[in-house]
């Protein structure tokens, strides 16, 4: 995903982004013990990420693309939802979360899934929905209603990693073409 503002700013260190990613990670794992379960972690994480970083969604100029670089949205703690989700799934995934992405029609979410107990296997996993974009934890009704639609268990499957990237490439495509910047639409298929 870092990779992706290479394509209009080639000079993006995109190692001291990683970097930025591991020390905001080792700070929230500090603050949890040992001990803690998932659950309590992922708490830590969304209330660090939110509340004491400022992570929010971007509402005055949605539409921009630097709200679709991942380096930009570390610099500016602003995103979409897309980029929201991509910065809090790869602290999970630093902090042994298993959390994934959620592409939902109009929206995108985190989603935490933990896998029933060995003794339970035919038990649900427990499944907690994070919309980064509004900074909470969301219900499946709540995440229909980010939607407009109504969402069935087939929306709740987690995005492959390359289909994120698509929708990001996607989302600065769009953009380009509402702006007639033929030079980056080329940019953006091309990638």
């Amino acid at each position: 995903a870092l990779l992706v503002a290479r394509l209009d700013n080639e000079d993006v260190d995109t190692e001291l982004y990683l970097r930025r990613l591991q020390r905001i990670a080792a700070k929230v794992s500090s603050a949890t013990s040992d001990e803690a379960d998932g659950e309590t972690k992922l708490r830590t994480l969304a209330k660090h990420l939110f509340e004491d970083l400022g992570f929010h969604g971007s509402t005055l100029d949605y539409y921009h693309r630097s709200n679709s670089y991942v380096n930009e949205v570390m610099d500016d703690r602003e995103g979409i939802p897309i980029t929201l989700s991509i910065v809090f799934i790869e602290l999970a995934e630093r902090l042994d979360l298993p959390v994934a992405g959620l592409g939902i029609p109009g929206h995108f979410l985190a989603m935490y899934r933990e896998p029933p107990p060995e003794k339970q296997p035919d038990a649900k996993p427990k499944e907690i929905l994070i919309d980064p974009f509004g900074g909470q934890f969301v219900t499946r009704e709540q995440a229909s209603e980010l939607s407009g639609a109504r969402l069935a268990d087939a929306d709740f499957v987690p995005a492959r990693k390359r289909s994120i990237i698509m929708r990001v490439l996607r989302n600065l495509l769009n953009i380009a073409e509402q702006e007639r910047d033929a030079p980056a639409r080329l940019r953006y298929l091309d990638a």
